[in-house]
């Protein structure tokens, strides 16, 4: 009697020791995702996309500032860029679109030629380079628009100081 036990208590341990394994193999291998490697994005977080969108304005005049260079740039280092050239008429000028890892935080950075280093953004002035404009975390599939980014012509004024 004692006998016929013991081959089923040793079968359900190793069938226990075997599933134990295989949900562990299977934990671990779930658990590598893909990323990306290439500068459009992939930020190493899964691949997820977004669509940062926005339009770089002349701070006097209001109108479209084409010619311009936007940098989206995660905590990562990941790099995508874009030109807010005006040259697709159904944008409009000073429109950029960019497509960027999600889910990332970012900020975007921008160089217009003929145009002071800095802007201003939500009434603040800052460094179009150095500071750049903070995006809220992308969400896969998302758009998130950041607005009107005011620059300032070097024909012109420079920006107002930040109250």
């Amino acid at each position: 009697m004692t006998f016929g036990r013991m081959p089923s208590l040793f079968a359900s341990r190793r069938g226990l020791l075997a599933g134990a394994m295989v949900a562990t193999l299977a934990f671990v291998l779930g658990g590598c995702g893909g990323g990306g490697g290439n500068n459009n994005g992939g930020g190493g977080n899964g691949g997820g996309r977004a669509t940062v969108t926005g339009r770089l304005v002349n701070g006097i005049t209001g109108d479209g500032v084409p010619g311009a260079t936007i940098d989206y740039v995660t905590a990562n280092g990941t790099t995508t860029t874009t030109s807010a050239d005006g040259s697709d008429p159904s944008i409009g000028r000073g429109v950029f679109v960019l497509t960027v890892p999600a889910p990332s935080t970012g900020v975007i950075r921008i160089t217009a030629p003929g145009y002071y280093s800095f802007g201003v953004y939500n009434n603040l002035t800052f460094r179009l380079v150095q500071d750049g404009v903070s995006v809220p975390e992308t969400v896969v599939g998302q758009q998130t628009d950041v607005g009107n980014i005011r620059l300032y012509s070097t024909d012109g004024p420079p920006p107002p100081p930040t109250l």
